[in-house]
């Protein structure tokens, strides 16, 4: 089992030798925006063993578990839309794990909070006869990343998009889902983030706020907004092929 660790270590090594830790999260968030814009579930596998790769420079775990969480939570959401329940499982309890691992590193970082509540969303969406169980700690998680980042866009969005699957008699609602998702935008607009932190979300929340209008009923906002979220990235095909088509032939996305 010794030489068996040896030598992984040895072929790892030339994989990991003259870059920064920094370089190697800035490929793997690269990696991880080209997956998001062409929803493509291998790309995304080679963004997560990239980061977990990097977890053998023993620096910044706390941040390097975050980014293979979301990529566990990016990949859960692409098993469910295939309905492969065991898949999906797999991934939300593997992302679970890692955002533990990260608070339990860096008790300070936001992110890993809304995210553990977005996983514990998706447990609900996989199993809904246990929201009694996962709502409750969604919303635990989501009020504590929200106390620790007021101002962060990606908490402000996770939570519009938990409005917008939570009916209004339970507190959500496209009403509701919509002014968060204004307000995310907002801040958004005027983020200054680091080249290690994370930075996705922006397009993506134009996409649901269009959404929520459409649901409202407000079709033209909603077109203005999908073509919004394509000026912040051209490449997002989920606003490209699914939203923009369904809205023209006047479906339901």
């Amino acid at each position: 089992m010794r030489k068996l660790i040896i030598l992984g270590l040895v072929l790892l090594a030339p994989c990991l030798w003259g870059q920064t830790l920094g370089e190697y999260v800035v490929q793997g968030k690269e990696k991880i925006a080209s997956a998001v814009s062409s929803w493509d579930k291998d790309k995304m596998l080679s963004a997560r063993a990239h980061f977990e790769r990097v977890l053998a420079l023993g620096e910044k775990e706390w941040l390097l578990n975050y980014y293979i969480a979301y990529c566990d939570y990016r990949l859960a959401t692409y098993a469910l839309s295939e309905e492969d329940k065991k898949s999906t499982m797999g991934f939300i309890n593997d992302g679970l794990a890692r955002l533990k691992r990260s608070i339990q590193q860096n008790s300070e970082f936001a992110e890993s909070y809304a995210l553990m509540s977005s996983l514990y969303g998706l447990k609900i969406n996989l199993r809904p006869w246990a929201g009694f169980l996962y709502g409750p700690r969604s919303g635990r998680y989501l009020a504590t990343a929200l106390a620790l980042g007021p101002s962060n866009p990606r908490v402000h969005y996770i939570q519009g998009m938990s409005s917008f699957h939570t009916p209004e008699r339970f507190g959500g609602g496209k009403k509701k889902a919509k002014s968060v998702l204004e307000e995310a935008i907002m801040l958004f607009s005027s983020e200054d983030v680091s080249p290690l932190m994370p930075d996705w979300g922006y397009s993506e929340a134009y996409g649901w706020l269009g959404l929520c209008e459409l649901d409202l009923g407000d079709t033209t906002s909603a077109k203005l907004h999908f073509d919004k979220a394509l000026d912040i990235d051209p490449e997002n095909n989920w606003v490209k092929y699914r939203l923009l088509p369904g809205l023209d032939s006047n479906e339901s996305p």
